[in-house]
């Protein structure tokens, strides 16, 4: 069965035809290169956002993890986890009280597609539950792709006993130092979602 997070299912909705496959390829065959995109490469500086809630703000878990992370081994992944610790400490997400809750693994199936999800961070905000995602690249992420994410995660969390509200979800993106939001899911994601599940599935043997 073809099994995608998410983010990577998401991202892939809006891309033509050539570019679908590039990502298939990489979430069936995950450690064939180094993925610069996946959540373990990412992995110390997504730890560094959450000590950091849970010790009430202190910035010394910031320090921290920039020490931790100064022993990766890998360049460009060293280099990448201290710009996101940089991008969160000097943008508005290192205001927010939030109440850091263990995490859990998700899934759901769509037309013989699993999708998997995990949020970044889980937990409550002034008694509100709250969900969220973190754009880690370079690049501020797209408005449509950040929606789409966040409707396909309700329809997960849905699907795997857990309803919420749509707006208890969010897309914090980073580079651009914004936060996804949105009230109501559109009927039409999970319309398209559907359809393009139907042809990963016939094109997963062949990749």
């Amino acid at each position: 069965m073809p099994k995608l997070s998410v983010k990577a299912f998401s991202e892939l909705l809006g891309l033509p035809a050539y570019e679908q496959v590039r990502i298939l390829y990489e979430q069936k065959y995950p450690k064939r290169q180094p993925q610069v995109f996946k959540i373990p490469y990412y992995a110390q500086s997504l730890r560094a956002i959450r000590e950091y809630y849970r010790s009430g703000c202190d910035t010394a878990q910031l320090r921290t993890a920039e020490a931790r992370v100064a022993h990766i081994r890998l360049d460009s992944q060293r280099d990448n986890n201290l710009r996101v610790i940089r991008q969160f400490e000097h943008g508005s997400q290192r205001n927010r009280a939030l109440i850091v809750a263990p995490r859990q693994r998700r899934s759901a199936t769509l037309h013989s597609v699993e999708l998997t999800l995990q949020f970044d961070l889980e937990g409550s905000e002034s008694s509100a539950e709250r969900f969220l995602l973190y754009n880690t690249r370079a690049a501020p992420i797209g408005e449509e792709t950040a929606r789409t994410t966040l409707e396909l995660a309700q329809w997960v969390l849905g699907q795997a006993g857990k309803l919420v509200s749509l707006g208890s979800i969010e897309y914090v993106d980073l580079p651009s130092d914004k936060a996804y939001r949105y009230s109501k899911p559109r009927a039409s994601t999970l319309k398209h979602a559907s359809n393009t599940a139907g042809i990963i599935t016939t094109l997963w043997p062949t990749i």
